[in-house]
């Protein structure tokens, strides 16, 4: 996972920065998009970043109905599967991709710890705190893995955070979950996110 954080994110950034030339650049990450922001090694390319269930992966931070179900997951299934297959075939379980068995590993080394990847050493963590655009991190009501609480913990490593939580009923809508924020169903949130950031 961390080339994903330390190689693919500033890579497709420079990208943007050379060839589209954006006056202002704005991140929008979801789950893992939003948690490894703050390992970039030139923070100040980023203007400012909406996150959407950005939270730590530690089991025990999970919603109540989930924890037993991460612990398992991560204590047994996720690397022993990936051993055992040379990947994580996470499609044919939920609805995921694959993941390549070095990500799936060290994926669930970091949710067994109670820091999440915030207490692996190897990462450059001290970038954190040299993170400065605003940021908007969303928690929502009705997600059993970014509870309000996860997403606490994993946004008090960044140092300039407003957060809010979001309730599917208070905008007109049945549920939105995990992964319901980016769905059609959910676009009467995302003008308020254009509107943030535009502010930002």
């Amino acid at each position: 996972m961390r080339d994903w954080a330390l190689s693919d994110v500033p890579g497709a950034i420079r990208w943007i920065r050379e060839e589209l030339r954006p006056r202002r650049l704005f991140c929008i990450g979801h789950s893992f998009g939003g948690q490894v922001m703050g390992m970039l090694e030139r923070p100040g390319e980023v203007d400012a970043m909406l996150t959407v269930s950005s939270q730590s992966g530690y089991w025990r931070v999970q919603g109540d109905g989930e924890r037993l179900r991460a612990l398992v997951m991560v204590a047994v299934v996720l690397p022993a599967v990936s051993r055992l297959l040379g990947y994580f075939p996470w499609s044919k379980l939920a609805r995921g991709e694959d993941l390549p068995a070095g990500v799936a590993i060290e994926w669930s080394r970091w949710c067994r710890h109670r820091r999440y990847l915030l207490d692996d050493a190897t990462l450059p963590l001290d970038r954190y705190a040299r993170f400065r655009a605003p940021i908007l991190a969303y928690s929502v009501d009705d997600d059993s893995w970014g509870t309000a609480r996860s997403v606490d913990e994993m946004m008090s490593a960044y140092p300039n955070v407003e957060r809010r939580h979001l309730v599917p009923a208070e905008h007109g809508l049945a549920a939105i979950g995990h992964m319901g924020y980016f769905r059609p169903s959910a676009a009467a949130l995302w003008p308020i996110a254009r509107d943030w950031l535009d502010r930002a």
